[in-house]
């Protein structure tokens, strides 16, 4: 996951993704057809206080959504489950989503 500093310089990654995606269509508009697997991956992003450790689970991308299967992490010293079905829709300059999530023993810090 350390790849995806190249596409944003603040976001630090590192763990196992498995992808397999097709990639279709202009880069305004992709159609995307496949899947991403998260194998004990961890997320941070520049700027907020909690980022994501250990996190395992299933996105699936079907034309222009990503759309979670499962996907568990812990942050904050608590367990976080994304809810099925909770999706990042893109399409051009516009970014839609529905995120869903259960959180245990989270602690944020501001």
């Amino acid at each position: 996951l350390a790849i995806l500093q190249i596409f944003n310089a603040d976001l630090l990654g590192s763990g196992i993704s498995v992808v397999e995606a097709t990639v279709r269509g202009p880069l305004t508009e992709p159609d995307v057809q496949g899947r991403l697997e998260l194998r004990n991956a961890s997320l941070y992003l520049t700027g907020l206080p909690n980022g994501l450790d250990q996190a395992n689970g299933l996105i699936l991308f079907d034309r222009n959504r990503a759309t979670v299967d499962t996907l568990t992490a812990m942050t904050g010293g608590g367990r976080v489950v994304m809810q099925r079905g909770s999706f990042v829709g893109f399409r051009g300059p516009v970014l839609l989503y529905r995120m869903q999530a259960s959180a245990d023993n989270v602690r944020y810090r501001s």
